[in-house]
Parts: structure tokens; C-alpha cells; sequence
């Protein structure tokens, strides 16, 4: 007997749904398993060009910045510990660290769920398990001074930096704790060093190293203010000629004995200055248009360099000079910070402004009828120069391996 042709043809149809069924669920599963896939690529993609970019080792170099910053801003001068701070409640709050039993550390957002952070180890925490004493003896910063010759603590360090890329699941945990994962880590390492120590002969607008060498024409102005002298010279050197106008504590005062040289200003040798100088030039012409604030700039000459409008002298840094220096009319030079000449100072004309202190070791001319010249004594340009001044990095910055 024939089978009837409607019930063939339901279980055709029954069986092609099931192939299409069958068909449709490996498609869908294909399509899952391959976005899975290359998620992962991607994710494993990025994470090797954060690696190969070398965001790990630019966040390692950020916390060095940082660091030697910590060290400058200190008001206890040279710093023998190194302890930054999370106090919360103060007022204001105070925000140096993230976490001050590892000593300085930060946090910054990258993209997505990567993150970045620096540490940079104190030497010693009481509290530290086995473990973290291990991590802090290889991280830990020390201070390194007696090791390299210096008679005081606290002058030289020797500074390391962690740089961390991580993915962050949970905000909660700390990088590299479940569900949290490293990405890469790189640590760097150099020497910071307190070089300078500005130290006037005594407070005063400008010091010379001679009172009979100094002379000073009536479109000078010296502005000592309330706490500071005009002119500083050594007892027994004779006095300046002057017409100039001299508002100060005390116009004229002397000193014992000749304190105008360069170790007794800044405590180091011209030598040891040009290890850590900014720029070393031999005209002005050869600095940026805009030097950095704060910056040291020696300039090398053995005669005369000639300050004018096209070879300014203006910006907020200290500037040394070997040799002589002379200030030509309408220069318009404007210089706030510590002004030292080896040679001698020599003003034809003005307008003219340097504010902080001025130092001069040979003859001092300063003249001009056309326009003032100004020298103003300024505790505010100087502290600011001290703190930038403290330490600094005096050697090259390397990976540790």
C-alpha cells in the first residue's frame, strides 16, 4: 500500500528545518567563537604595541620629574628623608602620594581599562611584610652622599622609578591583584644633586668685589627696599662713586672680606656648574628665543658680549658669565634671577631691569642719560631659583634591567 504523498512531504520539511536549525546554530556558534578570537587579537595587539611604545618607561620617566620636584619643594634644605605625604584631613589637604608606605606614587588613565602608575620607593617602611621589604631593598631610593665623597647627608641621591601599564577590572584592587593584569613594567635609575646654595655676601641689590671700582651715574636706580641693602662692597676697598638713586635699608654697606666669588655664592666650581647647567654658550644669540624659566645659563666668554636689542637678555634664570659683560643702549633687557659676572658690568644706557641680586667681580660701570637703569634686590625672584636649584639631576637616566 502507498504511503499517503502529505505525509512524506511533513517529514521533507521536518527534516530540511532541522538542517537549517542545525546550520544556522554552528553559524551562529562560528560567529562567537571568531568575535572571541578577535577580541583577543586586538586586545593582545594593543597590549604589545602599549608595550613595544614604551609607555611603561615614559610613566617610569614622569616619576623621576615628579620626585626631584619633591626634593626642591622641601623647606628642610638638604633633605635626609624622604617621606611623602596623604593627609586628607589637613586644610588643606595634602596629596603628595597615592600611597605613602611606598613612598610616591601615582595613577593615570590611559584608554579604556588601561591604566598607568609610578612608584618611586622610600628606603624603609616598618610595616613591610617579607615580601614587600624584597620588592623595597631592589626599588627602595637612597641617599648615596657619603658614598660619593660628600661631608654632608642628604646631598646626593640615587633615585629608581617603576613604571606600570595595567588593565584595570576591579578599581578596588592594586595593579597586578586579580582580576587586575600587568601589561608591562619598566624601572629606571639615576642621581639627583643639591648643587647650588645661593648665598649672597650679604643681602643687598648688588655686590661687588670692589667699592672703588664701582661707578654709578644718575640715571641709575639700585632698590634695595626695606630689609636690603643698595651696594655691598669689602671693608677697605674704598667706596663707589655715585649720583645714583639709591632707595634702600642701608644705601651703602660693607662687608668683612670679599665673599663675590663663584664657589662662595653658589658652593661649586664653575667646573661642577657646567655639569648640571641647562645651556653653555658663548652669545646670548645662541639661546631660544624664550629660555625656560629657572634655567642655568652660563655664558663662556673671555671678553666682552654685548647685550643689545637683537641679543637680549630677558627671562626669569639665573645667568653666569666668565667674562664681561656690557648693556648697550634701548637694549630693553629685562632679567629676573641671579645676575654673576666674572669680568666687568658695564650699563651705557637704559631702559634696563634686573631683579633678584647682581654680582660682579671686576669693574662696575653704570652709566646713561637718555633712560633709567634699574637693579632691584628681590628675596621672592631668589627663593624660587633656591627651590629649583636644590636638587637636580646630575647624571643620565638608564633602564634597570
Amino acid at each position: 500500500m502507498n504511503r499517503p504523498v502529505s505525509i512524506v512531504a511533513d517529514k521533507r520539511e521536518s527534516g530540511i528545518a532541522m538542517l537549517m536549525v542545525v546550520f544556522l546554530t554552528i553559524l551562529a556558534s562560528g560567529i562567537t567563537f571568531s568575535s572571541i578570537q578577535l577580541f583577543a587579537a586586538r586586545k593582545t595587539q594593543q597590549d604589545t604595541l602599549v608595550t613595544r611604545g614604551g609607555y611603561a618607561l615614559q610613566f617610569a620617566h614622569a616619576g623621576i620629574a615628579e620626585a626631584t620636584s619633591w626634593f626642591r619643594r622641601q623647606d628642610a634644605q638638604p633633605v635626609l628623608t624622604f617621606a611623602p605625604v596623604l593627609d586628607e584631613v589637613s586644610d588643606p589637604p595634602v596629596h603628595e602620594t597615592m600611597d605613602p608606605e611606598i613612598g610616591l606614587v601615582r595613577e593615570f588613565f590611559v584608554t579604556g581599562n588601561l591604566w598607568g602608575r609610578y612608584e618611586v620607593w622610600k628606603p624603609t617602611n616598618p610595616g613591610d611584610t617579607p615580601e614587600r621589604a624584597l620588592l623595597r631593598s631592589a626599588l627602595g631610593i637612597k641617599d648615596i652622599s657619603r658614598s660619593v665623597g660628600e661631608d654632608t647627608d642628604g646631598v646626593v641621591w640615587m633615585l629608581r622609578c617603576r613604571g606600570i601599564i595595567y588593565r584595570r577590572y576591579d578599581p578596588s584592587k592594586a595593579a597586578g591583584v586579580a582580576p587586575n593584569t600587568i601589561v608591562a613594567t619598566e624601572t629606571v635609575e639615576t642621581e639627583i644633586r643639591r648643587t647650588l646654595s645661593i648665598s649672597l655676601p650679604a643681602t643687598g641689590a648688588l655686590c661687588v668685589a670692589r667699592g672703588d671700582t664701582t661707578t654709578m651715574g644718575s640715571n641709575i636706580r639700585i632698590e634695595g627696599g626695606d630689609v636690603a641693602a643698595g651696594v655691598v662692597y669689602p671693608v677697605n676697598t674704598g667706596d663707589p662713586t655715585s649720583t645714583a638713586t639709591i632707595t634702600a635699608a642701608q644705601p651703602l654697606a660693607t662687608v668683612p672680606a670679599d665673599k663675590t666669588s663663584l664657589p662662595d655664592v653658589l658652593g661649586v666650581t664653575l667646573v661642577e656648574l657646567e655639569q648640571v647647567a641647562d645651556y653653555i654658550v658663548t652669545d646670548l644669540s645662541q639661546l631660544p628665543t624664550e629660555v625656560p624659566e629657572h634655567a642655568i645659563v652660563i655664558l663662556e666668554n673671555t671678553g666682552t658680549t654685548i647685550v643689545s636689542s637683537t641679543n637680549k637678555l630677558d627671562g626669569r634664570f639665573m645667568l653666569i658669565c666668565t667674562g664681561s659683560l656690557q648693556i648697550t643702549t634701548a637694549s630693553m633687557t629685562n632679567l629676573s634671577g641671579l645676575l654673576f659676572v666674572e669680568g666687568d658690568l658695564t650699563i651705557d644706557d637704559g631702559p634696563s631691569w634686573i631683579r633678584g641680586a647682581t654680582i660682579v667681580r671686576g669693574t662696575v660701570s653704570l652709566g646713561g642719560t637718555t633712560d633709567f637703569s634699574t637693579i632691584t634686590f628681590d628675596e621672592g625672584v631668589l627663593d624660587d631659583l633656591r627651590k629649583q636649584f636644590g636638587y637636580r639631576v646630575s647624571g643620565p637616566i638608564h633602564r634597570v634591567r
